[in-house]
Order: structure tokens, then C-alpha cells, then sequence
């Protein structure tokens, strides 16, 4: 597989594109004891540790993030405003979630090769859009595949 630098034109094609610095403490407390989710417990105690932010969500020097804008991928749980965290790379699989440029234009999108039409077709996860069917005379990026999504609430 052909390796790309996409740094520079991640920056120049995102424009929100957040390096992420590995080297930074990258820990927050954390409370061993679960949160009931049904009904209420007593609180068992206040110690805790420190857990890995890095460590926990498998991040590299090959990653990079991204806030998400819009709604096309409501099905996949991704929303507007969601973090999301990908690996850069040139290429993807079947039914991966990808971060690519059209034409200059950034998308994330579910990637699937159409073998009838010999074309990528980029696939939204919301019935409110349609693919997108990258013709031959488009340019074609992947920049990441998606492996992570950080939602605030």
C-alpha cells in the first residue's frame, strides 16, 4: 500500500483538523466503581485512579480528528458535532466509514466499491441523502478511515 504524508493537506482540506499531541498527559480520574444505569446505588467509595486517554482510545502519530457537520450519518451514530477520531490512510474497505475529499470537498461517508459501475459510491447513513457515486473525471481522496466517535452531550 502506497504510504502518504497527508498532514499538510489534511490541514489545508479540513481546515478544523486537531493534531493530536501524544506527548501531553492524556489522564482523568477514574472512579472504579460502575454507575448503575437501572436503579440507584450507594456510592461506595471516592478513591480512584487515573486512566489513559490515549492508551484507552488505541491512538497513534497516524490518527487525527475532526468535528462532524450535518446529519448524513445519523444511522451510524455519527451527529453533528461529534469528535471523530481516524486513522490516515489512502485506502479503505468495504463498508468502512471514511473521511474523503471530492473535488476539494471534505465528506465522511460509508465507502463501497460498486463492481457494476467499477466506481466508488459513498454512502450516507440517512435516507434523507443519497449516495454519491465518484464519477472519473472527479478528483478522490480517502484521508482516514473513522475509528472512533466522541460525542458530547
Amino acid at each position: 500500500m502506497m504510504q502518504l504524508d497527508q498532514t499538510p493537506m489534511l490541514d489545508g482540506i479540513l481546515g478544523h483538523c486537531i493534531p493530536l499531541d501524544l506527548t501531553a498527559d492524556c489522564t482523568l480520574p477514574y472512579c472504579e466503581n460502575s454507575v448503575q444505569a437501572g436503579m440507584a446505588v450507594t456510592r461506595v467509595s471516592d478513591e480512584h485512579q487515573t486512566i489513559d486517554l490515549s492508551r484507552l482510545l488505541d491512538i497513534e502519530a497516524d490518527h487525527f480528528c475532526t468535528h462532524v457537520r450535518g446529519d448524513s450519518m445519523e444511522g451510524a451514530c455519527i451527529h453533528s458535532g461529534d469528535l471523530l477520531i481516524a486513522r490516515k490512510c489512502a485506502q479503505a474497505e468495504e463498508g468502512q466509514i471514511v473521511i474523503a475529499e471530492i473535488d476539494c470537498e471534505c465528506t465522511v461517508k460509508q465507502y463501497h466499491y460498486d463492481p457494476d459501475l467499477k466506481r466508488v459510491v459513498l454512502l450516507p447513513r440517512n435516507p434523507n441523502y443519497s449516495p454519491i457515486v465518484v464519477r472519473p473525471d472527479q478528483s478522490f481522496l480517502i484521508l482516514g478511515v473513522v475509528e472512533k466517535v466522541i460525542k458530547t452531550i
